[in-house]
């Protein structure tokens, strides 16, 4: 192999830039850490659980820009521009999909009820509330029957 001209060869070259990539994956775990360890919200652990993984998936994303960007030197101005026009494409293929996943988290930030509030809705059906997630409400009826509402369902039926 002959050297480059920098005086570093190919392998060298590659060494070095995994040696980079992996400082960043290191840096962005000790952050993620340090994220979940202290950021806590008082006796809410929904809304602080929600917080820390935006705020992570925010810290991986940097990280893996970063990667690209110092260690293999890649520019990434035009890689977030296609991930943009990418991002429009699947937003507007995934509408309904998305539009229920905000419900839910509107729902969890909300707290319109609790586990244990019985719930009536218009159609008259009604149960106690034993579990609620991003994408559903699971309710057990009076005759122990087990009623999962979609999130959908609460933007139709209140």
């Amino acid at each position: 192999m002959a050297p480059k001209p920098g005086g570093l060869s190919s392998l060298q070259d590659a060494l070095t830039s995994l040696a980079k990539a992996a400082w960043w994956t290191s840096a962005a775990l000790s952050l993620t850490g340090t994220v979940r360890a202290f950021i806590i919200f008082e006796h809410r652990p929904h809304e602080a659980r929600l917080l820390q993984d935006l705020l992570v998936a925010l810290i991986y994303v940097g990280a893996g820009l970063s990667i690209v960007a110092y260690a293999f030197g890649v520019p990434v101005g035009a890689l977030i521009a296609t991930s943009g026009v990418f991002a429009i494409i699947l937003g507007l293929a995934l509408q309904s999909t998305l539009n229920d996943l905000f419900s839910g988290i509107a729902l969890n930030l909300g707290r319109p009820y609790a586990i244990g509030d019985w719930i009536v809705l218009k159609d008259g059906t009604e149960g106690r509330v034993i579990e609620t997630n991003w994408r559903a409400t699971h309710l057990i009826g009076g005759s122990n029957d087990l009623i999962i509402l979609p999130t959908a369902a609460w933007r139709s039926s209140g």
